[in-house]
């Protein structure tokens, strides 16, 4: 497997990760019946503390 397929394999699992992330997110916001908005504040702030 050459460099540049291996390069692309990574960045294709990310953006798969980042995706199931964003739904995750909100199915947890939708679940606790907050605003998304609300929620993402809340997650952002607990990441940098």
């Amino acid at each position: 497997m050459n460099m540049k397929a291996q390069i692309e394999l990574v960045i294709i699992g990310r953006i798969i990760k980042y995706a199931i992330a964003a739904i995750g997110v909100k199915k947890f916001a939708f679940f606790i019946n907050l605003p998304y908005k609300y929620s993402v504040s809340i997650l952002e702030e607990f990441d940098s503390g």
